[in-house]
C-alpha cells in the first residue's frame, strides 16, 4: 500500500513539474512574440522614413539646402554636363 501511494505522489510531482517547464515556454513564446512584433513596426517605421526621404523632392530640398542645386538653363541635354564643358563622346563622333 505504501509503494502504491509513493508512485501515486512520485507522478504527481513529476506531472506538476512538467506542466512548470511547459508554462514557463509559454511565457518564454509569449515574450519573444512581443519583441518580434515590436521589432517588425521599428522595422516598418524605418522602412517609411527611408522612403519619406529618398523622394525626389526632399533629396532637391537637401540639395538647394547644401548649395548643390545644379543650373538648368546650362545644362547640355547630351553630355549631361553643362554648356561650357567639353562635347561628350557621343557627341564627338557625329
Amino acid at each position: 500500500m505504501l509503494l502504491v501511494v509513493g508512485l501515486l505522489c512520485g507522478g504527481l510531482v513529476s506531472l506538476l513539474l512538467l506542466n512548470t517547464m511547459l508554462a514557463q515556454d509559454a511565457i518564454t513564446d509569449a515574450s519573444l512574440r512581443e519583441q518580434i512584433a515590436v521589432a517588425e513596426q521599428e522595422k516598418e517605421k524605418i522602412e517609411q522614413e527611408y522612403q519619406r526621404k529618398t523622394q525626389p523632392g526632399v533629396i532637391a530640398d537637401l540639395a538647394d539646402k547644401q548649395g548643390l542645386s545644379r543650373r538648368w538653363d546650362e545644362v547640355n541635354p547630351w553630355t549631361g554636363g553643362t554648356t561650357d564643358t567639353q562635347p561628350g563622346q557621343a557627341d564627338s563622333t557625329r
